[in-house]
């Protein structure tokens, strides 16, 4: 007898359910549960009422696709946003795999992205009008600077009372998670950074994920750049070209980008996005 296949919303609830699905992900083997857990139960302004969609085939899950909610505040708008992760069904069903990617296809209101999606899903994507998110990345290796006006902080003690308002919810959104918190204090007022240490050529290096204050960081970037690869114990900063809006970053080794990031905006452009909100921060995973 043939069960019937019925779509439903993903809540924390299910996790322990939809477990055993999440370890046969590519790599899945290397996250443990209580980080898988995450993805179930993290919460933020704008989270939502689900984590993702389920494919049942009777009670049993046989698909899901995970979803992060978020709402950002962008040029003084409050906007939606949903990154679209972990994706996966069982190989006897894969020809009804779209069934649980189509109803995030109709949220117009919302801001998509996918960070993390596997190349044989990409058509998938352009064809549903995701556009990549950049096409070069940039490599900025430390350089050698004696100017100590600039103050590289990282205490998160520290960190929480230089920051206020928008800045200050990020950090506050963000700071139990995979990600490494910097604030650069100039004479000039602060600039917040966001890290995730991934690896490059067999070299440690950090992928930036947010800037809040460009001017700030491309003015006092060289100069804190060796202190901010030791502390995070990198060999060089990458930095999207979306992250710098068109400026170009003096000193670093500018190449393609072969694993794309994507998104789908009727309101925004690639210079207005960011990578924070993301399975980079939830569950660790490792920019390419």
């Amino acid at each position: 007898m043939t069960l019937e296949l019925s779509i439903r919303h993903a809540t924390a609830a299910d996790f322990p359910r939809v477990l055993p699905l999440l370890k046969k992900f590519r790599s899945g083997h290397l996250i443990d549960d209580d980080t898988w857990k995450k993805l179930f139960t993290q919460k933020w302004e704008g989270s939502g009422k689900y984590c993702g969609l389920i494919l049942q085939s009777g009670d049993e899950p046989v698909g899901f696709i995970h979803s992060l909610f978020s709402e950002r505040n962008i040029d003084g708008n409050r906007l939606q946003f949903c990154n679209l992760g972990t994706w996966i069904v069982e190989p006897e069903f894969r020809s009804k795999s779209m069934s649980i990617f189509f109803p995030y296809m109709k949220l117009k209101e919302f801001t998509l992205t996918s960070f993390s999606a596997n190349p044989r899903f990409i058509p998938i994507l352009e064809g549903f009008k995701f556009s990549s998110l950049e096409d070069r990345i940039h490599f900025l290796p430390p350089s050698i600077s004696f100017n100590r006006k600039v103050q590289v902080l990282m205490d998160k003690e520290n960190i929480s009372k230089e920051l206020s308002g928008e800045q200050l919810r990020i950090f506050s959104d963000h700071k139990n998670l995979s990600c490494d918190h910097i604030v650069l204090d100039t004479p000039r007022g602060n600039c917040y950074l966001i890290f995730n240490r991934t690896i490059k050529k067999r070299l440690p290096v950090a992928f930036l994920d947010y800037i809040s204050d460009l001017e700030l960081f491309l003015m006092y970037i060289h100069t804190a750049s060796a202190r901010i690869c030791s502390r995070l114990g990198v060999a060089a900063l990458m930095i999207g070209a979306h992250s710098l809006k068109g400026n170009r970053l003096r000193g670093s080794v500018e190449i393609d980008r072969k694993f794309r990031l994507w998104y789908r905006s009727e309101n925004l452009s690639s210079f207005d996005l960011d990578t924070l909100y993301s399975e980079y921060q939830v569950l660790g995973l490792k920019p390419n």
